[in-house]
């Protein structure tokens, strides 16, 4: 074969971690297929489960959501996710056997849909390529934290050397005093 094949048969594929919200009939058979299982995780809840609670538990790189409830309950949940600032960024997928629903789907803010007429390789490389976005937002976000929480934890030893270590934790437990110094610590950092 040529060489960019055996290459790429060498990398290891990233595994995505895919949350399918209501059954996604539509989708999951391709999904759960053993070729595809090896990149895509696919972890359940029912659509009128508590989804963030199963959004905390599997932390999804992508989000499937089934709009084919009689209800439309699908693109109310995906409505409520977009909304949501903890979830606004993550990328969903609406997935019916119903083609007609696409347009509501996207303006229920979906980032993707899916009717189950598609080829799978498209399809594939469709999900693929946003969960692929979704993985490296989450990345990105957990850095961002850890970065966050290394500066707090700075500003909580400066601190401390200079005030009284009970003094300083009631400072500092004040939310609002603890962002004012943040902002104000933060310009002369970024002078240095």
């Amino acid at each position: 074969g040529n060489s960019l094949e055996s290459r790429q048969m060498g990398v290891k594929t990233e595994q995505f971690q895919v949350l399918a919200a209501g059954d996604c009939a539509a989708i999951r058979s391709v999904l759960e297929h053993s070729a595809v299982a090896q990149r895509f995780h696919l972890d359940s809840c029912a659509l009128h489960a508590d989804i963030m609670a199963s959004i905390d538990r599997v932390a999804p790189d992508l989000i499937l959501i089934d709009a084919d409830s009689t209800d439309l309950a699908g693109l109310e949940v995906c409505r409520a996710l977009k909304d949501h600032p903890a979830t606004l960024m993550l990328p969903i997928v609406v997935v019916s056997l119903n083609s007609d629903l696409q347009m509501a789907a996207y303006a229920a803010g979906a980032d993707d849909f899916v009717a189950a007429t598609g080829g799978h390789s498209v399809l594939l490389a469709r999900l693929e390529a946003l969960a692929r976005a979704g993985s490296r937002r989450r990345k990105i976000a957990a850095a961002a934290r850890n970065t966050d929480e290394r500066r707090g934890e700075e500003l909580q030893a400066t601190f401390r050397r200079y005030v009284s270590p009970q003094l300083a934790d009631r400072i500092l437990d004040n939310s609002r005093l603890r962002q004012e110094m943040h902002d104000t610590a933060a310009p002369r950092a970024a002078r240095t």
